[in-house]
């Protein structure tokens, strides 16, 4: 399953056509048999998911000299509450100490809990 913002970007993955320019990706979603679909509605999407994949745009500004994390932070807390039991891998660039810093301020993502976050 895949979530996205862009409703435009879930409507190419549904109908097998990538929505990036990646010809191999392209190929590869239109000429092999794939059980994938694409949402918007991250409750659908994270639902009973063993892992979550959080890949999110992490802009940085050079004048504050630091990430914007704000949407891994929003992916997080949606996977904490709509799939506790998930594995979640965070492929977004962060800033060193970000996955320590979200375990401690999210409670439930400690290294004790049955839920794992990892970079």
């Amino acid at each position: 399953m895949g979530l996205d913002i862009d409703p435009a970007r879930v409507a190419r993955v549904n109908e097998h056509q990538s929505p990036i320019a990646e010809p191999e990706l392209s190929r590869w979603l239109a000429e092999e048999t794939l059980d994938l679909c694409a949402t918007t509605d991250a409750d659908v999407a994270l639902e009973g998911s063993d892992c979550v994949v959080i890949a999110t745009p992490t802009n940085y500004d050079p004048i504050t000299q630091r990430f914007d994390t704000s949407s891994v932070e929003s992916v997080i807390a949606a996977a904490v509450r709509a799939a506790p039991q998930a594995t979640l891998v965070i492929k977004s660039t962060i800033p060193v100490g970000f996955t320590r810093a979200a375990r401690e301020r999210l409670g439930a993502l400690n290294p004790t809990s049955p839920r794992k976050l990892v970079t």
